[in-house]
């Protein structure tokens, strides 16, 4: 496996998905592999800016997403999840360098992975 595409589909808070799915792509940049983020679901509320859940006692999740972006790791989110939640490409935090994509886009994307986790 030379590459791994990563799509998550769940909340960011409430599951350790997208935390436990850095820790994968981070593992798998250390052995040298090209890595690629998708968020689908109700995980592309993990993208949105200005996200501070100290208030129910939880850690944000963009330092483990912000920590990927500075290895160059893609992130891409799919344009109906968030269409389907009411949220625009300006509501998505910039640092993040998302690039909105279609479902069609996403099963191209897949193809061009050897291995595809999804959490």
């Amino acid at each position: 496996m030379d590459s791994a595409l990563i799509v998550f589909t769940k909340s960011p808070y409430g599951h350790i998905n997208i935390i436990e799915g850095a820790r994968i792509a981070q593992g798998l940049l250390v052995l040298d592999k090209t890595v690629a983020c998708v968020f689908t679901e109700d995980s592309v509320l993990s993208l949105l800016k200005n996200q501070d859940p100290g208030g129910i006692g939880l850690n944000p999740v963009k330092l483990a997403l912000i920590y990927l972006v500075n290895l160059n790791v893609q992130f891409y989110a799919l344009k109906d999840a968030l269409d389907e939640r009411g949220l625009t490409h300006s509501m998505i935090d910039e640092d993040y360098k998302v690039k909105p994509i279609t479902v069609d886009d996403l099963t191209s994307l897949h193809g061009e992975y050897d291995t595809t986790i999804f959490l």
